[in-house]
């Protein structure tokens, strides 16, 4: 982007002195045209956040963005689209960038969809070194942990998403759950009166509890 502003405002300042030298662009003067990328790839991420993929993949087609940001959106949108043979090797290119711990969550999500859970819970444990105050990494683990029947770690997971997280309504949710199949009864009504959740609600979920059963995952 700065080669791009400074070959624009070269030719914008060309008649206007061509004996003067001109100074080199700052990194300052291209912020703009980050700040509109960034703009740009907000509004495609609530498109994503409205469950609209397809309609955030052409927007995200019509931008020249190729930044890690840009790669790692694509990625996850192909992936939501089910297109997983598209979304792995972007996931994999970036793994060794500045959004590793994501590329890593986008690869655990992809094998946990596959039914590759040994392998998805190892991608989840590298997302949560490389980021590990990203909530939504932590929620999506802790809820990979229970369903292969390790609730004690998938506990600290889905706390540790709700204390980083408070207004986490997904991460407070399984660990309603978890708490209500472990018969921890006082902490899950505290839970329930803080969100709002009513006794039918509680019903429910005390019958899905007791109709769990884990998964096999392999070794952890």
């Amino acid at each position: 982007m700065k080669e791009v502003c400074g070959l624009l405002l070269c030719g914008v300042l060309a008649g206007c002195g061509a004996g003067e030298s001109i100074p080199p662009v700052t990194a300052q003067q291209c912020q703009p045209e980050r700040d509109v990328a960034q703009v740009q790839l907000s509004l495609i991420r609530r498109l994503l956040n409205e469950e609209k993929y397809y309609s955030a993949l052409a927007s995200l087609d019509g931008l020249t963005d190729d930044s890690a940001q840009a790669q790692l959106l694509r990625a996850d949108l192909l992936r939501l689209l089910e297109r997983r043979a598209e979304a792995a090797p972007l996931y994999l290119r970036l793994i060794r960038g500045c959004v590793a711990g994501a590329a890593h969550h986008g690869l655990a999500l992809l094998q946990a969809e596959q039914h590759e859970l040994a392998g998805a819970l190892d991608h989840f444990r590298r997302a949560v070194a490389l980021a590990p105050t990203d909530t939504d990494i932590r929620n999506d683990f802790g809820f990979a942990l229970l369903a292969v029947g390790q609730e004690r770690e998938a506990r600290a997971q889905l706390m540790t998403a709700l204390e980083l997280a408070p207004a986490h309504r997904v991460a407070a949710r399984n660990l309603w759950f978890l708490l209500l199949k472990q018969g921890h009864t006082d902490q899950a009504d505290a839970l329930a009166r803080r969100f709002g959740w009513d006794s039918q609600e509680r019903d429910r979920v005390i019958a899905a509890a007791r109709r769990f059963q884990p998964l096999p995952g392999g070794p952890l």
